[in-house]
């Protein structure tokens, strides 16, 4: 299971992990997503107010549906692809503009964002066409396109691609190495620690269960809830008779021996 895998699926069963990643979300993106406010200059430099006015209403009506599913407003895509960036380690995002028929424009803006997760970018390389990861790179390690495949890509599946300019594509990846061209999770240094956490609460939260479920008592009388025999009782009685005895015999002993009136214990 790759990285990403195990990162995905503590996200969907990891209480701790879906809490990180909803707090980075609130406190990175927020609930109106990222605030953009327009400041545009005139050549005297004072602020052009109406135009900015124009443009904040502008993008108030394009963030409505601002990419090409039309299922997520400008604030939710932002959170989501953060979510995707944090957990996968990157995220892509294809530009699209212009006049296309299938696509209906928000406020009059031909501008749309085709939010991709890293899977529709395979992890191809070949050295001859210079495609390092699925990305195409020239004698500087720059970016030139991107191979994507056309539609989500399925296991055990020949599935067609394209290829994207650098231009227009977004590409916001998590990386701790130069020359990384793809990104890590941002899990990807605590995955082990997580899953051992977890497998440590599910103990103890199985110890208490079967701990809950395990009861005794100790149930006390008075001194006639006791019976004795009393054959038994006459007997130690006897025994400790003649170890008191015995003892005292020696002890008398020990004690002529340090006076000098015998020579020995044994005379």
């Amino acid at each position: 299971m790759s990285l990403r895998e195990q990162a995905r699926y503590l996200d969907n069963n990891h209480d701790l992990v879906i809490g990180v990643f909803d707090k980075l979300e609130e406190r990175v993106v927020g609930k109106n997503g990222i605030i953009v406010e327009p400041h545009p200059v005139l050549r005297n430099g004072a602020i052009a107010r109406d135009l900015a006015a124009e443009i904040r209403t502008r993008w108030s009506e394009w963030s409505v549906s601002p990419e090409v599913t039309g299922q997520f407003t400008r604030p939710m895509l932002e959170r989501l692809m953060l979510r995707t960036w944090l957990r996968d380690g990157e995220v892509f995002a294809q530009m699209v503009s212009g006049r296309i028929n299938s696509l209906t424009p928000s406020a009059g803006v031909h501008f749309w964002l085709e939010a991709l997760e890293p899977d529709f970018i395979p992890m191809t390389s070949d050295e001859s066409n210079r495609l390092n990861q699925g990305v195409f790179v020239d004698d500087w390690g720059r970016p030139e396109k991107y191979l994507v495949y056309k539609s989500r890509p399925v296991s055990g599946r020949q599935m067609e691609t394209k290829e994207v300019d650098a231009e227009r594509m977004l590409h916001l990846k998590f990386v701790r190495r130069l020359h990384q061209m793809r990104g890590t999770s941002l899990l990807s240094g605590v995955l082990i620690r997580l899953s051992a956490l977890k497998e440590y609460e599910d103990s103890e939260l199985t110890a208490a269960r079967i701990a809950a479920a395990l009861g005794m008592y100790i149930r006390k009388g008075d001194g006639q809830s006791y019976e004795t025999d009393g054959n038994d009782s006459k007997e130690n009685e006897r025994r400790a008779y003649h170890s008191a005895r015995h003892y005292l015999r020696r002890s008398e002993t020990r004690r002529r021996n340090r006076n000098g009136e015998v020579g020995s214990p044994q005379s």
